[in-house]
């Protein structure tokens, strides 16, 4: 329920920022967005720690191939964008998006998601039972400190030093990477550089991470 949420709230979000005219209510819209964390560390929610849960000790491929295919999402989607915009126009192209968002994240969320393996009699990795994934993790030491079957509270969470390091790492790296990333197109726009190398530059941008998530 939360990714149909989140879907519904960021297609709503695209689609009314088409009819906007005012400087206000692009702040409002983007404001607004924001409830559904799709952007910034925010968008792990709906990806990353599912797979958490779902995989122990073949963790950290799972996390990798989700991880690519996001980044691989990004490189189809710049080029298309670029090509809408220059078609319909921006108002146009974020309508387009907002029904595409939408109508894939609710109906997926809803049909196929599901918040962790115990929720429908299962275990982690596929394994025929809790000791199996203990076992395939390697040891059992391992696989106690990769587990995820204990559900922190909120109050318990805000008292541990990780949880507010991690904030505030996640906080740091945002304000530089999103600052670069809303104000590069712009720079190169402004050094005469052409739409569609704008575009392939930025393609660039993710396409790397495809192939060096894996690595990692």
């Amino acid at each position: 329920w939360l990714g149909a949420t989140c879907g519904a709230i960021g297609g709503i979000a695209l689609i009314a920022l088409g009819a906007v005219h005012s400087l206000w209510a692009v702040y409002a819209l983007f404001a607004f967005s924001g409830l559904a964390g799709f952007g910034g560390p925010a968008g792990q929610l709906l990806t990353q720690v599912p797979l958490a849960k779902w995989f122990v000790a073949n963790r950290g491929r799972a996390i990798a191939i989700a991880t690519s295919g996001m980044a691989l999402g990004t490189v189809l989607t710049v080029p298309t964008t670029q090509w809408l915009v220059q078609a319909v126009g921006w108002r146009g192209t974020t309508v387009i998006f907002g029904i595409v968002v939408a109508g894939v994240v609710v109906p997926v969320s809803t049909l196929f998601m599901r918040r962790s393996p115990e929720d429908l009699g299962l275990h982690p990795d596929g394994a025929e039972s809790a000791q199996a994934v203990m076992d395939a993790a390697g040891s059992q030491t391992r696989a106690a400190l990769l587990s995820t079957t204990r559900d922190w509270t909120v109050r318990e969470a805000l008292h541990t030093p990780a949880m507010w390091l991690m904030l505030a790492a996640l906080t740091l790296q945002g304000v530089v990477l999103m600052g670069t990333l809303v104000y590069r197109v712009d720079f190169w726009q402004s050094k005469g550089m052409a739409p569609s190398l704008v575009g392939f530059g930025t393609a660039l941008d993710p396409l790397c991470v495809v192939f060096s998530i894996l690595g990692f």
